[in-house]
């Protein structure tokens, strides 16, 4: 019994879908979508159509509803010119894919079309009326062998506003002799160098730290604490690189000195030299009479050293010299010392 039902549900699919579809591609019964009480969608594409009339689509009453009209992929040669009073709401129309030789030129002044799609078709010529369309956003009339516009027309309209444009400018001047306006080529503006954004303020670290420290929380002890350690080795980390730096300047500086003229070196001695060197005196004091013992002329001849030592004084303000005096004096002190304690050791 079930399987008796299920089979005559079937069929009865069956047979509407094939009601449906003979109602569908039957040209006197269109395919009509009612998107709202004001606005009617009629699709007739792909119906075989070599005629339009809408009278056969649409009852009168509902001819001022109708917004879309759908008739590509027919066998249309053209238009009937009362379509356009018809349908006086009409905003799409799409007559793609057809064989139209002619469009109607009752499309003048239309108060609501706003979409033509003429592609694919035989059109030799578009009327100038297409110029009066008030609300013409889209035009569509690729792949057909006009001589008006020109194709060297249509190859300068880049854009569809372009093309659209120009039919105005002929309707405007009622002549089809009305020559493309070349668009100007818009100036790239030079820009200039970015404005940096205002540097902000950056705060002290070492205020940082002390707020940190300061402060009654332990956790921002801990972080101040932290922070103080990186800096501080930050600074030895930088004062290394510098005092490398400086060492290797001295150095520098050092090699050229040396490389320098002898006679230079003879005027103005190294202080290394001057004040590491001990006196010949000194060496070959042993090997003098002092020790023969005749230690009277031994102490006149010191006193005499301690005499030149404090006569040798000069008020020159050249550091060299300076130097030089005072690293004599210091030797000769020394060797006064050894002396007297040599003496301490005869006597």
């Amino acid at each position: 019994m079930n399987g008796l039902v299920a089979r005559s549900n079937v069929q009865r699919k069956l047979l509407d879908r094939s009601l449906h579809e003979e109602l569908l591609f039957t040209p006197q019964m269109p395919t009509v979508e009612h998107i709202s009480l004001k606005r009617i969608f009629l699709d007739a594409r792909k119906r075989g159509l070599q005629i339009f009339n809408l009278a056969n689509f649409l009852e009168p009453t509902k001819w001022s509803k109708l917004t879309h009209l759908y008739l590509a992929r027919n066998f249309l040669m053209d238009l009937p010119e009362e379509l356009f009073y018809q349908a006086e709401n009409l905003e799409w129309l799409d007559v793609r894919w057809n064989e139209l030789r002619t469009f109607p030129a009752s499309v003048k002044e239309h108060a609501s079309l706003k979409t033509v799609l003429l592609q694919d078709n035989f059109l030799a010529k578009l009327p100038i009326e297409i110029g009066s369309l008030e609300h013409l956003q889209y035009l569509s009339v690729s792949n057909n062998p006009l001589e008006f516009p020109s194709p060297d027309t249509l190859s300068k309209c880049r854009f569809n506003g372009d093309l659209i444009k120009y039919l105005k400018r002929c309707w405007d001047e009622q002549s089809a002799d009305v020559p493309l306006l070349q668009q100007k080529e818009k100036l790239k503006r030079k820009r200039g160098p970015k404005k940096l954004a205002p540097l902000r303020k950056v705060k002290d670290h070492t205020e940082v730290i002390c707020r940190l420290r300061n402060s009654g929380k332990i956790k921002d002890q801990i972080r101040g604490e932290k922070m103080l350690q990186m800096l501080e080795f930050e600074h030895k980390l930088v004062q290394s690189f510098k005092d490398q730096d400086v060492l290797k300047k001295w150095r520098d500086v050092y090699k050229e000195s040396q490389g320098s003229s002898t006679r230079q070196d003879a005027k103005y001695p190294n202080l290394s030299s001057i004040l590491f060197t001990n006196d010949t005196h000194e060496e070959n004091w042993e090997s003098q009479k002092y020790f023969t013992g005749d230690i009277d002329s031994a102490i006149d001849e010191l006193q005499e050293e301690l005499r030149q030592s404090g006569l040798s004084r000069l008020g020159s303000a050249d550091p060299e010299l300076i130097i030089r005096e005072k690293s004599r004096e210091i030797n000769t002190m020394k060797n006064v010392q050894k002396k007297i304690s040599y003496l301490k050791q005869r006597c």
